[in-house]
Formats: C-alpha cells, sequence, structure tokens
C-alpha cells in the first residue's frame, strides 16, 4: 500500500509523543551530552520531567473552544437523535452522546494531529440484522494512509488497523497490519479487506481470500476532520528545546550546585582533601581535612581564611529567563498559527474576529461539516435518503471575560440613552445583545433576539425610564408594557387592578375621622388615575 503525499509533511510521530507527554517524550528527544557517561545520562533521564511547553498551550486552546461549543442538533429520525444522545449505543458503540464525544475524543486529535477521521460503521462482518444503528469508529491521523479526491468528493480511502489474530481456542496470539479499502465505483460504494503486500484477504481467517463487498451507499462513509494549519507545526521544537535546558538546569541543581572548601596552600606542597566527618567507608587519606558544624579549622597568621565558595548562578537564571521567553512565544506564534487559518467559504469569513476567536470558529466549522456528513450518512444507512437534521454551532467564540461583557454592556446602554436616532437606539441594542449572547446561546435564538429588537417601534427598555416617561403621559401603558417584556393580552387586567388600587388608596384617606388625604398621596393618586386611558366611567 503506497502511502499519500501529503502525511510526508506531518511530523505525526512527534506530535503523537508531545500529545502523549510524559516518559515517552522525555525519552525519544532528551540529548546524550558531550562527554557525559551512559549512567549520568540515565540518571539525568530519570529527573527530568515533560516541560509540556508546546501542549499546555494546545490544551488551553482545547479548553477554551470545548467552554464555549454550544450547539443545537434538531430534525431526522428517532434513531439519528437517540444515537447522538447516546442512547442506543451512542455514537461509539460505548454510550457516548455527540457532544461529549467531540470534546472528549475528537477535539484532542485534530488540534494536536491535524486530522483524524471517523469511519461511520454499519457493515460488520458475520451481522445479518436489516438495520444496524450506524456509529463511529476514530481513525487516528497515523492510520489514514492514502485518500483521493476528485472535483472535491472523496473516491478512494485506505485505513491501517491491526487485526488480531485468533487461534483455535478463541483467543489472541498476536495482530497483523492490514488496511481497510474503500473506492467509489460507478456510484456505489465498493469495500476490501488487503495486507500490507495489497493481497485481499479474509476478514476472519486473514488468509488471501476475495473479501470484496458493495455497500448500499452512493459516498465513501469515511469523515475527514481536518485543520488547514497543522497547530503543532511551528511550536512542537520548542518544547524539545525547553526539554534539554530544563533538564540541564536540574542536573546542575542536584549535582553542580554546592559549595566547595578551598584553602590557601604553600606551593608545591599536597592538597588537602576533604571527607564528610560521619563516612566511616571513606578510605584514609593523607594530608584529609575534616569539616563539619563541630570542627574548627587553624590556619597561618595573615593567611586567607579557609572558605566554602559557591558556583555562580547568573547561567541558571540565564537559562530560566529563556524558558519562561520560549513559553510565551509558544503562546504567540500559536495565536498567529490560529490567525491564518483560511476558510473556504467567504461568508464564513466575513463573520470572524481577529486571533484566537477566527481560530476557534475554524475549528468549529470542521466539526459542524463533519457533523452535516455523520447525519447524512446516517440518514443513508437508513434509506431515507435526505438529510433532514440541522445542527447549528456558534457563529463567533467570545473570549472576553462576564466582567468585560457586562461593563461593554453597561456602556452602550448609557451611550443609547443620549443618541437621538431611533435607527441608531435599535442598533446599540443589537451590539448588547451580541455582547452579552452572541456565542452564548443557540444561533436561531440569537438570530431571533435580533430580529425582535430591529422590529420594535420602541427600543428603550430601562424600567425606570419607562416609567418616568409612563407617568408624564409621554408613552401609553401599553407600549411601556411591551417594551418590559410583558404580554400584550395583560394589558388591560393590568390596568383594572391599578384602577382598583386607586379606588382603595382614595377610600381609605376619606373613612374614619373624615380628615383630609395628605397633599402627597392625593398628588401620586391624581397622576396614577391621569395616566389611565378613559374607561367610560363616572
Amino acid at each position: 500500500m503506497n502511502e499519500h503525499p501529503d502525511r510526508g509533511n506531518l511530523q505525526l510521530d512527534r506530535w503523537r509523543l508531545i500529545k502523549e507527554g510524559g516518559d515517552a517524550f522525555v525519552s525519544q528527544f532528551l540529548v546524550k551530552k558531550e562527554y557525559e557517561t551512559p549512567d549520568d545520562f540515565a540518571a539525568r533521564t530519570l529527573i527530568t520531567p515533560d516541560p509540556c511547553t508546546a501542549s499546555s498551550a494546545i490544551d488551553d486552546l482545547i479548553n477554551t473552544f470545548s467552554a464555549r461549543l454550544d450547539v443545537t442538533r434538531s430534525g431526522g429520525s428517532d434513531n439519528f437523535q437517540q444515537v447522538i444522545s447516546g442512547s442506543l449505543c451512542g455514537v461509539d458503540r460505548e454510550g457516548t452522546d455527540m457532544q461529549t464525544y467531540i470534546i472528549r475524543d475528537s477535539l484532542p486529535e485534530l488540534c494536536y494531529m491535524s486530522m483524524h477521521g471517523w469511519l461511520v460503521n454499519n457493515f460488520e462482518e458475520g451481522d445479518t440484522s436489516e438495520f444496524k444503528t450506524p456509529y463511529i469508529i476514530p481513525y487516528r491521523a497515523e492510520d489514514i494512509y492514502n485518500w483521493a479526491y476528485v472535483n472535491k468528493k472523496l473516491v478512494a480511502v485506505a485505513l491501517r488497523s491491526d487485526a488480531a489474530i485468533i487461534d483455535e481456542d478463541g483467543f489472541s496470539t498476536g495482530s497483523v497490519e492490514v488496511f481497510r479499502v474503500f473506492k467509489l465505483v460507478d456510484g456505489k460504494v465498493v469495500t476490501h479487506l488487503e495486507n500490507t503486500e495489497g493481497v485481499q484477504i479474509d476478514p476472519i481467517t486473514l488468509e488471501p481470500a476475495n473479501s470484496e463487498e458493495t455497500l448500499s451507499l452512493d459516498e465513501i462513509p469515511f469523515v475527514f476532520v481536518r485543520l488547514p494549519v497543522p497547530l503543532l507545526q511551528k511550536i512542537d521544537k520548542y518544547q524539545i528545546a525547553v526539554l534539554n535546558l530544563q533538564s540541564a538546569d536540574i542536573d546542575w541543581l542536584s549535582t553542580g550546585n554546592m559549595t566547595i572548601y578551598v584553602e590557601q596552600t604553600p606551593l608545591h606542597s599536597n592538597l588537602p582533601q576533604v571527607k564528610k566527618p560521619d563516612d566511616p567507608t571513606a578510605d584514609p587519606i593523607i594530608n584529609q581535612v575534616v569539616i563539619g558544624n563541630k570542627v574548627g579549622r587553624s590556619y597561618a597568621m595573615n593567611a586567607k581564611a579557609p572558605e566554602f565558595i559557591a558556583p555562580p548562578a547568573d547561567p541558571i537564571k540565564v537559562s530560566m529567563e529563556k524558558q519562561k521567553d520560549m513559553k510565551e512565544q509558544v503562546k504567540d506564534i500559536l495565536k498567529t498559527q490560529l490567525n491564518t487559518m483560511s476558510l473556504a467559504s467567504s461568508e464564513s469569513i466575513d463573520k470572524l474576529s481577529q486571533g484566537l476567536e477566527a481560530g476557534l470558529f475554524v475549528i468549529g466549522v470542521a466539526f459542524l461539516t463533519a457533523e452535516i456528513k455523520f447525519a447524512r450518512l446516517f440518514a443513508k444507512y437508513e434509506g431515507r435518503g435526505e438529510n433532514t437534521s440541522k445542527i447549528s454551532y456558534p457563529v463567533k467564540y467570545e473570549l472576553r471575560t462576564e466582567e468585560d461583557r457586562l461593563n461593554k454592556a453597561s456602556e452602550l446602554k448609557k451611550i443609547q440613552k443620549s443618541v437621538g436616532s431611533n435607527i441608531a437606539k435599535k442598533h446599540l441594542e443589537v451590539q448588547v445583545i451580541q455582547t452579552l449572547l452572541e456565542g452564548k446561546i443557540p444561533s436561531d435564538q440569537y438570530d431571533a433576539a435580533v430580529a425582535e429588537v430591529m422590529e420594535d417601534d420602541f427600543v428603550i427598555y430601562d424600567a425606570e425610564t419607562v416609567i418616568n416617561l409612563t407617568e408624564q403621559g409621554i408613552i401609553s401603558r401599553a407600549l411601556a408594557s411591551g417594551a418590559m417584556g410583558a404580554p400584550e393580552t395583560d394589558v388591560q387586567t393590568a390596568m383594572d387592578e391599578h384602577l382598583e388600587r386607586i379606588k382603595a388608596v382614595q377610600l381609605s384617606q376619606t373613612v374614619g375621622s373624615g380628615a383630609a388625604a395628605e397633599p402627597a398621596l392625593q398628588e401620586k393618586v391624581r397622576k396614577e388615575a391621569d395616566a389611565l386611558p378613559n374607561t367610560g366611567g363616572g
């Protein structure tokens, strides 16, 4: 089986080790120093941690996207809705819903490896049931071995996997590498299993045999999930560099960062040697010096006192500052990578903001495209043909904090009050909605909220302002009720209840001692009564 030429441009082994991290990454990329003995290198490897320089930046991106992934999935068949909700064994035959599957399984693969795939499976060998619920078999980037497109349509794909060798007792004795091949031939999907020599093999025995099968589909049931630019492409070696710098620092701090005893002696004399005072295993040494916190040391008149000297700390400080700087560079480079990712749709590009938000949108588009194809294949497996499901992803992935959003909305509301144009008021109110809700609620509800504002004739929604305008007789109670979001049918009921309250207040002031009502209360009641429409009563 030939490998696709584009795979040579991807550092899949390196990126996989960065994703997995830990000892595997350290063992692969920690460089042995010149003149370092194998034992010393092994000891240094043992205490060297994975710096996670690039992987932590990718993980931050994954967490940021996951927190803002608000997707609505509607329509389709009952089976489809149950599967994507986690019922009927879910999307992966393990009871996982689509949202969890994307965040937990697909998103990390996409961000680290730049691509992976879903085989939408419904053709298990030996299963003769009339209908089997389609589900996803994930394929890593390393196992998407070759593919071909014609007019942007997938016409061939070869997927690598390991097939278990089963003995006569039904237990595995090993595995062999095999390829599941799909081709689009005369509008039908043809699939077979072959070995590394390109010979078709039986799926059960793995022996050479014709295994070709024609599926009742008119498109290959494989979903590519890809990014236009690999996110690790320009930052992977930063993690390797920091690994070696950090390892050297830790090694120096653990073995070389110690004080050294020095003492001036006459020229050509034997230099004293030092041993620990509590080391009984040390060989006796002529002219040795015993040191400790309870041991004194005499020295000649006018001679420099013996002392401990420490190695300079400047090199280690420079190294640590460089590592810190490299970690910041990784974040900046990743943002640039995200910002430069291009989309095929100019309409989609118009919706992008800058920097990280743009990259999050591109990731969202990748998964939206994948989900749409999954839904379409599901419908074809069911024999429905047309896909009636509707999947909606956020059009914007807001990165401002909640406090930032609230502050901006407050400022916009202050400006809106002083603007004379009613059209301008509407657009400022739309900006408030955009600031607070875009990317946080389903897009259809967001669009409905914006349309509601643009259709309103009165766009002042501040309760204090609306009440004041009503009391001054500038707007009607019906208009005020609509501005406050109350149902239109409730206006008359509210006015009737308000009129009864006024009558009750007036009555309470005239009963008893017959004293006149308080002037302030009389004025308030008069204003409330004047604001009511004429009901025709006497």
